[in-house]
């Protein structure tokens, strides 16, 4: 059985998050590979515990050791740092097929590892990457095969960079129209029918203002003049910080974080 793991930085609610999760629970239903997920540091969120759930979750650092590590004054990075690379060499020893899932992450663990099978799943346009992201070229070069998510983007490295063209496989996003039609049919809770009732503004995405800029959307709603509620699904590292800056808005009535 070939043993294969994903490596993500975090399973807080997102996109590319949520797709891993649907795609190692169909990969788990097929019972042919051992399945590992690994996030750089713990998470206790709902989509970690429906993997952990299913399959083997790990992590290169507890909530509890980086507490501790960066209560060490000057050297508490190099120590972190350190630290998640002993661990990734400890989880990838055994395995098989080491998968880096969002756009390179991981490549500065992965680059090292021997006689692993490496793959990389590139979920953006690569012209959005390649400005988002350092030596990016350089990154995926380490990588036996490249999985972009749609024919687009293929052809648009096929332009760029025909080195990388030859590794690139195309895998479109997994999803379970099964599922999604039983809970379409489901009935609304009391409490979901009273949300429903009035049109309203919307945005589901992962609270983390290093990408999501949910910040000017909330300055944005400050100018509107209309009755209409502004709910906010979703949650991250900058939940607490997004919630302050409704309250000071002075937003807390029509802004609903849920």
């Amino acid at each position: 059985m070939k043993k294969i793991t994903f490596f993500i930085n975090t399973l807080e609610m997102g996109g590319a998050e949520k797709v891993l999760t649907d795609l190692v629970m169909a990969l788990d239903n097929e019972k042919k590979y051992d399945i590992e997920v690994v996030t750089t540091e713990e998470n206790n969120t709902y989509l970690s515990n429906l993997i952990k759930n299913r399959v083997k979750y790990s992590y290169l650092i507890s909530e509890e050791k980086l507490r501790k590590l960066k209560k060490i004054p000057f050297i508490n990075k190099g120590l972190i740092s350190l630290y998640k690379k002993l661990s990734f060499k400890k989880l990838s020893k055994n395995r098989d097929i080491l998968i880096d899932y969002l756009d390179g992450d991981f490549s500065k663990y992965i680059k090292n590892s021997k006689n692993k099978r490496k793959i990389c799943w590139l979920h953006l346009s690569y012209d959005i990457v390649k400005k988002r992201k350092k030596n990016i070229d350089k990154k995926l070069a380490i990588y036996d095969k490249v999985v972009v998510i749609c024919e687009e983007i293929k052809e648009e490295i096929k332009s760029t960079n025909k080195d990388l063209y030859k590794k690139i496989n195309v895998i479109y996003n997994l999803f379970d129209f099964e599922k999604k039609i039983k809970d379409s049919n489901e009935e609304f809770l009391p409490d979901e029918k009273e949300y429903l009732k009035d049109k309203y503004f919307l945005t589901v995405c992962r609270l983390d203002e290093t990408q999501k800029d949910i910040k000017t959307l909330l300055k944005g709603y400050k100018n509107y003049i209309g009755e209409n509620k502004l709910y906010i699904i979703g949650n991250g590292t900058s939940e607490k910080e997004l919630k302050d800056l409704s309250k000071n808005l002075k937003l807390e009535d029509k802004v609903k974080f849920l």
